[in-house]
């Protein structure tokens, strides 16, 4: 009988302990449930023609513009391999361009998803598919108030749906106060008749991305709405721009060719080198590009300032 009492209490011990165990572990289950991100919270993802069901390890970016987007975010981890042009560091392998990837190079670094700006030709498209890289299409923001839905795209990739979305918001609102506090600084100024070159015959029109943030550093676009960036040299010398910001190549042409010579900008000596990627690389510099043409718009309010970007041919600091 004493055996069998024996027994019976070791039983209710153990049953106790068992019970005692279950009770304190499931708080602590339950925290740890809070702690975690819901399943499917944050993928799968669909952007730019692909869908990801988790997170990418290894990122090949073949537009500059993907990268800076992902550096202004602080989300360049991940990132095994670049095109040229882009502002990586120079140990970052260099696979070609987006124009003309080197898929071999691509392959060679087994990436997880290869991000650029336009469809690939036909045969790198298939290279790439038949290793299973998946290649996602964002196209460069075209107007400035797309800033934050291209961030968007490229972060809800790399980073999940809602981390994603919560990192593009906060990078493109911080982007856009810096380049707001230089357009509230020209605020009331008369504006500027201005014109962005991009090229030999090609112009920034007023429903560009650079042609928005010329606007925002007080600039009466002169180019107007144009078809295809495209700018003849009659347009430019017909518009008569009281200034002109263009790439560093064109400086002499237009300051000494004689179809140039009657453009006001010309005759007061207000034509400046601008150089095309800061106005296209949507990085958190941005607002450096706005300043740097607004400090040539508009001096006296700028008067302790450096240009930032913008250099004259009279011998003006260039950007570094």
């Amino acid at each position: 009988m004493q055996l069998k009492n024996g027994m019976i209490r070791r039983v209710w011990r153990g049953l106790l302990a068992f019970a005692l165990s279950l009770t304190l572990a499931l708080p602590a289950a339950c925290d740890h449930k809070k702690q975690q991100t819901p399943a499917g919270e944050e993928y799968p993802v669909t952007a730019g023609g692909v869908t990801l069901e988790k997170a990418p390890q290894r990122i090949v970016c073949l537009a500059p513009s993907h990268y800076a987007a992902l550096d202004a975010m602080g989300a360049t981890s991940a990132v095994v391999g670049v095109g040229s042009g882009a502002d990586a560091g120079e140990d970052t392998p260099r696979v070609g361009s987006a124009a003309l990837p080197d898929v071999q190079a691509i392959v060679a670094l087994s990436p997880d998803l290869v991000l650029t700006s336009g469809a690939l030709d036909p045969a790198d498209a298939q290279s790439l598919a038949l290793q299973e890289i998946p290649v996602a299409v964002i196209p460069a923001a075209a107007r400035y108030d797309g800033l934050e839905a291209y961030y968007s795209q490229i972060a809800q990739l790399v980073s999940g749906r809602k981390t994603g979305e919560a990192n593009a918001a906060r990078t493109a609102a911080g982007i856009r106060e810096k380049a707001q506090a230089v357009a509230d600084k020209v605020k009331g100024q008369p504006r500027v008749r201005a014109c962005l070159l991009l090229g030999s015959q090609t112009a920034a029109g007023t429903e560009t991305f650079a042609g928005d943030l010329l606007e925002l550093a007080g600039g009466e676009n002169a180019a107007g709405k144009l078809e295809a960036y495209q700018f003849s040299n009659e347009a430019l010398a017909a518009a008569a721009p009281e200034v002109i910001f263009c790439p560093s190549t064109l400086l002499s042409t237009i300051t000494s060719g004689s179809l140039f010579a009657g453009i006001p900008a010309v005759q007061n000596g207000r034509v400046y080198a601008l150089e095309p990627y800061l106005l296209e690389t949507p990085g958190d510099e941005l607002d450096k590009a706005v300043q740097a043409m607004a400090s040539r718009l508009y001096p006296d309010l700028f008067p302790a300032e450096e240009p930032g970007g913008a250099s004259s041919d009279t011998g003006s600091a260039a950007a570094e």
